[in-house]
């Protein structure tokens, strides 16, 4: 039984024991007058409970409703971004699935081309090879054939960079004797000291880049060929010589790329002193 039917009951007895009492034992009138007042004030404090109580019924009842709604609603967003995310993930897959078709196919064609190039290169290798053996050098070749100074020089560079040394120093010195005022001679006597350096040989290699700094001083490769000679002379043990171009490459090309290396190695060989110090430098080609 709850607080509000106790109440009720309690209530009830009162009244009922008031209504069969005779007047004459009843009481006094003011007993019955006070008896009269606590009832109602009971009454009073039963409505107000039972409007409280329903109040707050109905509040937690709203308020579950509420709550009710919002889960719902979190629900199927829940749902929605499940399967936005799955369709996403969907959508990946295929993506990176036709990527990687794609990378195949290139890959494929990339290899087809690289053999299609070894196999050239190798036709073309066997032709220079029968030219040669038949007596026509690069330079017999040039002049016989007609080929332009540019043709010349790419012809010998694709041997160079593919790695005929001894080819493209053949050619690269055709191009230089046939065409010593070309706009390449420079660069062909550079390629032919890289060449020989590259095969160990050491004196060739000092000589060629030695004329381009001695027949070519105005050509921009000037600072290279010093920079590549003083990488010759260490390694031919001429220490004085190579502090010497490398210092002349920091006085006369402070601005080039092979200027910030030069000063490097010279800090390296402990040689940044001045001028004055420096030994005389090479002026002729051996």
């Amino acid at each position: 039984m709850n607080i509000k039917t106790k109440v009720k009951t309690v209530v009830c007895i009162l009244a009922a024991t008031l209504t069969a009492l005779p007047a004459a034992q009843a009481g006094t009138k003011e007993e019955l007058m006070r008896l009269q007042s606590e009832i109602l004030s009971l009454q009073k404090q039963l409505l107000e409970f039972d409007k409280s109580y329903n109040e707050r019924i109905d509040g937690l009842r709203s308020l579950v409703i509420q709550l009710t709604d919002e889960m719902a609603k979190v629900g199927n967003t829940v749902n929605r971004m499940g399967a936005a995310i799955d369709s996403q993930t969907e959508d990946a897959r295929t993506r990176d699935k036709s990527l990687r078709a794609d990378l195949e196919e290139l890959g494929v064609k990339v290899d087809d081309a690289a053999i299609s190039v070894s196999a050239m290169a190798q036709q073309l290798n066997e032709l220079k090879s029968q030219a040669s053996s038949m007596g026509l050098g690069a330079g017999s070749m040039s002049a016989s054939s007609g080929m332009s100074p540019e043709s010349l020089y790419n012809q010998a560079y694709g041997d160079f960079v593919q790695g005929s040394l001894d080819l493209a120093i053949e050619e690269f010195t055709a191009y230089v004797d046939t065409y010593p005022g070309g706009a390449r001679a420079a660069d062909a006597l550079l390629n032919i000291g890289e060449a020989n350096s590259n095969l160990n040989n050491l004196s060739q290699a000092l000589n060629a880049f030695t004329r381009v700094i001695n027949e070519y001083p105005q050509a921009s490769v000037v600072p290279t060929a010093l920079y590549k000679r003083a990488q010759v002379e260490l390694a031919m043990q001429e220490r004085d010589n190579a502090i010497a171009d490398l210092k002349d490459i920091v006085d006369r090309f402070p601005n080039a790329t092979e200027a910030d290396q030069a000063r490097v190695r010279l800090q390296q060989m402990g040689a940044l002193r001045p001028k004055a110090t420096t030994p005389a430098r090479r002026t002729t080609s051996r």
